[in-house]
């Protein structure tokens, strides 16, 4: 006869007496101390009671399975990292892997180290569902249940960053502003920028503010996860000078200390164009392409410059250079 804590044990779904052996198909509910004791078969005779047996049962460690990344979508030849985490972490436990519910093997692309589960280059026979579960070292019956399935997906092809300009202009002007911008699908992505392959910055967009002739060059971006990296198409930045403005002088030189001195600003490139006129670097009123100045001291000694404006691009001319009437009188 079997006791548990001073209580009769009688055969069950979970117990099973044959003999003189107990067998117990163990759960949380048999913890406790077990004694025995012998009965004299026909007569009503029994043996004192052995001493107990302390049967301690632990419940079984839940294990975690976790992606060691932010994303589950993953592109061919990436490296993809599995991690398998029993509650009661310790060297008596392995690590069995799990693939759609068949047990995994390692092969050239998938190995096991430590409670990992590493695939050194991602194929798109690679997805589908991954559990793991922990089994006791030493009682290799021992299992953990088996976690919870997590969904990797491996794509077929891998897609070019794509890399777009604001504006969409064939060319930019100098000063005008440049963004360019970057975009790989998925999440995790840095993206670096080269010119003409030389380094720049590390950013989804790179802005020019103000683009000089300097900038002018092909553009590429690289969109890097790990060490795992794709390269977008090259996008070519033309920077073109504003057109120049001329400022000419209209009247005779023996003229300007007598009468009206009149200067003329051009813009030749084909187009109408009002005109902004600077006097010592202030802007004066009017718009027209002839400026009307009466001749005096102070006239003569100050720098007239000039500029078109349009209202389309390009927006407005380079400024002219300076003319001051006394430098040719002189």
């Amino acid at each position: 006869m079997w006791f548990s804590d001073s209580s009769k044990i009688v055969s069950s779904g979970e117990t099973n007496i044959k003999g003189n052996t107990l067998t117990l198909s163990v759960e949380s509910s048999h913890d406790g101390a077990y004694m025995c004791q012998a009965e004299l078969q026909g007569r009503k005779v029994t043996t004192a009671k052995s001493t107990s047996h302390l049967l301690t049962v632990h419940e079984l460690p839940e294990p975690k399975l976790s992606i060691e990344s932010q994303w589950n979508m993953f592109y061919p030849t990436e490296r993809v990292t599995l991690k398998c985490s029993v509650d009661e972490e310790s060297n008596d436990w392995g690590h069995e892997w799990f693939k759609n519910r068949g047990l995994l093997k390692e092969d050239e692309d998938i190995s096991f180290p430590g409670n990992t589960l590493s695939i050194s280059s991602a194929k798109a026979g690679h997805s589908g569902e991954y559990t793991c579960r922990g089994k006791h070292l030493m009682r290799t019956s021992v299992t953990t249940r088996e976690t919870e399935a997590v969904q990797l997906r491996i794509k077929g092809i891998t897609p070019k960053p794509t890399i777009t300009k604001h504006e969409w202009f064939e060319l930019f002007y100098t000063e005008e502003k440049v963004q360019l911008d970057c975009n790989m699908p998925g999440i995790g992505w840095e993206y670096h920028w080269h010119k003409d392959s030389n380094p720049l910055i590390t950013n989804p967009t790179h802005t020019i503010d103000a683009v000089s002739l300097t900038d002018s060059g092909n553009y590429h971006c690289k969109a890097q996860r790990g060490d795992f990296s794709v390269d977008s198409e090259t996008l070519q930045v033309r920077v073109q000078a504003h057109p120049p403005a001329f400022l000419s002088l209209e009247t005779e030189l023996s003229d300007i200390m007598t009468g009206d001195m009149t200067l003329r600003c051009n813009v030749s490139d084909g187009r109408q164009w009002n005109y902004t006129w600077y006097m010592n670097g202030q802007q004066l009123n009017g718009s027209s392409d002839v400026l009307k100045v009466t001749g005096n001291e102070e006239t003569i000694k100050s720098e007239f410059k000039c500029k078109g404006i349009n209202t389309e691009r390009p927006l407005y001319s380079a400024l002219s250079d300076g003319f001051i009437a006394n430098n040719i009188c002189e």
